[in-house]
């Protein structure tokens, strides 16, 4: 029993070297994206199916396309999350949540510079407008929106 024991805490950590890491930390060592538990990672996958079925009835709308970036972050796939964001960066120039959800993710991969000028030029986007609240994808234990 101990031997398989064994066997299987080699092939979990074999596995966890194989995968690519999501970012390197500033000491050089590479990160992975959390592991998740299966039912999880299931509903997860399920509401980025749903989101990307809302995004693929208007492909123009800015919500959709940020649904389908913050879902995908959710999954821990934080280097497709920014070609979403990139994407809509692209079609809504002036619309500083994509810039906002993009810096969030350049942040995670520890590409600081990249986050910076994102959030930056969101800052500048969203001077002199009034603050807004954003539903909360993974919302907290009161199901109060907290973010702005």
């Amino acid at each position: 029993m101990l031997q398989l024991m064994l066997m299987v805490l080699a092939l979990g950590a074999g596995m966890q070297e194989s995968r690519t890491p999501a970012a390197t930390s500033l000491l050089g060592k590479p990160l992975f994206a959390p592991a998740m538990p299966l039912e999880r990672s299931a509903v997860l996958e399920k509401d980025l199916a749903a989101a990307q079925a809302a995004l693929d009835q208007d492909p123009a709308s800015a919500e959709a396309i940020i649904w389908v970036g913050r879902r995908t972050a959710y999954l821990g796939r934080y280097r497709d999350a920014i070609g979403v964001f990139t994407t809509g960066i692209e079609k809504h120039p002036t619309d500083p949540r994509m810039l906002r959800h993009r810096g969030h993710r350049y942040i995670t991969i520890r590409q600081f510079d990249k986050a910076i000028a994102d959030l930056g030029k969101a800052a500048t986007l969203v001077k002199d407008r009034p603050d807004e609240v954003e539903p909360d994808g993974q919302p907290n234990a009161k199901n109060i929106p907290t973010s702005t």
